[in-house]
């Protein structure tokens, strides 16, 4: 029956304050929003531990700070009220208060240290650290560069094609086109001197490659001569050949040069569809979120999260052509794992250090570039050196970034999940399922127009409605731990409950199957705009109430890594927040001992993940999954049903079972 439950208990919010400033004269706290569900009686949480024998009974197999179970061997009872086990250090003595077949729950009476016994006698899932086949370093890094073509002309296509092209962002990219050809001209001088090294892949040649500017400069001066013109003016330009004439000659210029480009990205099926998409995509899903993209800044930066695939790849041990093949493995957490055996670093890490400490680019949104990838993929281990920022335009941005990737996976790779995900999220904009279909198809004929201006032959297919295969009955198994766990994930739903925290002790489970509950429909969260973050990752920079108005659901990963300096604004936004909060919370930090104020705030509200340490039929589901989620980036091999066995006998961990299978498969090349 478990450890069992000995102790049972008889208008817009305003900004938070910040922790260190505290104005005079501020108006009084929001009003605190009830709650009524309560998931925990507990009055302590309960720790699986080893270590304590309780003779021919069984053995002490769970503590907490005034509680123990022992785990039978057999059906003997436990006839005294009072026990006195012997440890290492210091005798037990405690009171039987419950008792069955299985167990014998105690209530401990004397002077024991249950927080330093839990501390050094923590059960924990066997995890290795494996060390990387090379290491990536900063210097490898800031060698690259990327001089990209095919950004502002895939921006200015795009721009071009929309119904209101606006004259600011029409100049931003035509500039954007002059600067780079002048960077690269310089470039390939210095070369030609021997000044400098070619020190990153370069597309096509600057000397075929013409300037856009410079050829609306020609044609708008006429017989007066370029030079009567500011080269940098580009009002002037509109003003002499007006605004339909630059939109006609800058599609010639794109038609003409589009296919001169090189994408350098080897091996990619289709680069340049998925490219275009994506910033089209990207365009149109914005405004419906509140995300102002102004200055083409969000969408250039998931035109170029390539460039990190391009530093890895140049610097990989193995040859990497035959990997990043599709987008299901540019955006699948497996291939960070892959990328980490392989470099110490992933992709997300690489593009976030390139394009702010080498380039200083995207400041404004490449944070929201990180909480996007972790909101698409929940069960992502962030860098834990890795820092972001919290503001509202990067939550608006991961959350654009998010629906553009699910869109890119349902329409490029037809993944019918990731089309019922994103239908059910596109329904917060007023679409039902046929307009949101309708609003994809859209998109896909901009994009397939913008391709055939290009000069590209090819075109992306239309979609039809998603039908998921999931099915959460025959996804998790039918056992006590499994069945509570969702009991109580409906009542969060059903009773309108607005706080839960997850507790865990396989941190990459946990997260996986939470990210799959948070997109179907029997939860009802699946429609929710949502954002992540990652508190072990946020810096000291305050949060506002104001950053989160426009989500429903706000998840904090790891919130007993939350930098203290967040405590008492957190505690004002769990009380405060209208929406929906989930934080999770790993079983080792006992969280009650060590944070004593976030465990009473939120005791009520916390749920034990099932544990794979509970069952041998958990552990198996979770290996399962595993083995199953990790298959399509193994190398080909022929199916072997027993070999995993080998992950069943030891209580591995997720992502332990996870590298294990990835690191065979490099090692086989």
């Amino acid at each position: 029956m478990g450890f069992f439950d000995m102790f049972p208990k008889k208008s817009k919010p305003a900004p938070v304050r910040p922790v260190r400033k505290e104005p005079s004269g501020e108006a009084s706290a929001p009003k605190a929003v009830p709650d009524k569900n309560v998931f925990n009686r507990r009055k302590d949480l309960r720790y699986r531990i080893g270590g304590i024998s309780a003779g021919d009974l069984g053995a002490v197999t769970e503590m907490s700070r005034e509680g123990a179970k022992i785990t039978k061997r057999g059906k003997l009872k436990c006839s005294d009220a009072s026990v006195s086990l012997s440890t290492a250090h210091k005798s037990l003595h405690a009171e039987v208060v419950r008792q069955d077949d299985d167990a014998v729950g105690l209530h401990l009476t004397g002077d024991f240290d249950t927080g330093s016994y839990i501390r050094q006698n923590l059960e924990r899932l066997v995890e290795e650290d494996p060390i990387p086949l090379s290491a990536l370093t900063y210097y490898t890094i800031s060698q690259y560069r990327q001089h990209d073509f095919l950004t502002p002309l895939t921006n200015l296509m795009a721009e071009l094609e929309s119904g209101e092209t606006k004259v600011e962002r029409l100049k931003l990219y035509i500039i954007e086109i002059s600067e780079v050809h002048r960077k690269w001209t310089e470039e390939k001088e210095k070369k030609n001197k021997g000044v400098t090294q070619n020190t990153g892949p370069e597309a096509g040649d600057a000397t075929v490659f013409p300037d856009l500017k410079e050829d609306l400069l020609t044609r708008s001066a006429g017989s007066k001569g370029v030079s009567d013109i500011n080269a940098s003016d580009i009002d002037c330009i509109v003003a002499r050949l007006g605004l339909n004439a630059v939109k006609r000659i800058s599609g010639e210029f794109v038609k003409r040069n589009r296919a001169r480009v090189e994408v350098s990205l080897p091996g990619f099926r289709n680069y340049h569809l998925f490219t275009t998409l994506k910033t089209v995509l990207f365009k149109r899903i914005s405004p419906f979120f509140g995300y102002k993209n102004e200055w083409g800044e969000g969408s250039s930066l998931l035109s170029l999260e390539a460039c990190g695939l391009k530093i890895l790849m140049k610097n990989s041990p193995l040859d990497l052509h035959g990997y990043y093949t599709s987008p299901a493995r540019l955006y699948s957490e497996a291939s960070r794992s892959f990328e980490r055996l392989l470099f110490g670093t992933d992709l997300v890490q690489v593009n976030k250090t390139y394009f702010e400490k080498v380039v200083g680019a995207f400041t404004s949104v490449l944070d929201g570039y990180v909480l996007g990838y972790l909101l698409l993929n929940l069960h992502y281990a962030v860098d834990k050196g890795m820092k972001v920022s919290i503001t509202k335009n990067k939550l608006l941005y991961s959350f654009v970034m998010y629906l553009t990737a699910l869109a890119i996976l349902f329409i490029i790779e037809r993944d019918r999940e990731s089309g019922t995900t994103l239908m059910a999220r596109l329904k917060r904009t007023g679409m039902d399922e046929k307009k949101s279909l309708d609003f994809l198809n859209d998109c896909i004929m901009e994009a397939n127009s913008v391709l055939h201006e290009m000069g590209i032959r090819e075109s992306i297919k239309p979609v039809s409605p998603p039908s998921s295969s999931f099915r959460l009955e025959s996804y998790l198994p039918g056992e006590a731990h499994c069945e509570h766990f969702l009991k109580t994930f409906r009542n969060f739903h059903l009773l309108q409950g607005r706080r839960m925290v997850v507790r865990y002790e396989d941190e990459a489970y946990a997260h996986f199957i939470l990210n799959r509950l948070l997109g179907i429909d029997a939860f009802g969260l699946s429609s929710a705009i949502a954002c992540v973050i990652p508190c072990g990752n946020i810096t000291e920079e305050e949060l506002y109430f104001e950053f989160f108005t426009n989500f429903d659901l706000v998840v904090f990963k790891g919130i007993d890594r939350l930098p203290r300096f967040h405590h008492k604004t957190f505690m004002r936004f769990w009380e405060h927040y209208e929406g929906k909060i989930i934080a999770t919370l790993s079983a080792s930090s006992l969280f009650d001992y060590e944070q004593k104020d976030f465990y009473q705030l939120m005791r009520n509200h916390i749920a034990d993940f099932p544990s794979s340490l509970s069952t041998p039929a958990l552990h198996r589901r979770m290996a399962d999954h595993t083995i199953q989620y990790v298959r399509p980036f193994l190398r080909d091999e022929p199916p072997d049903p027993n070999r995993y066995a080998r992950y069943l006998d030891t209580p591995f961990s997720m992502t332990h079972i996870k590298n294990a299978e990835l690191l065979l498969s490099i090692r086989r090349g």
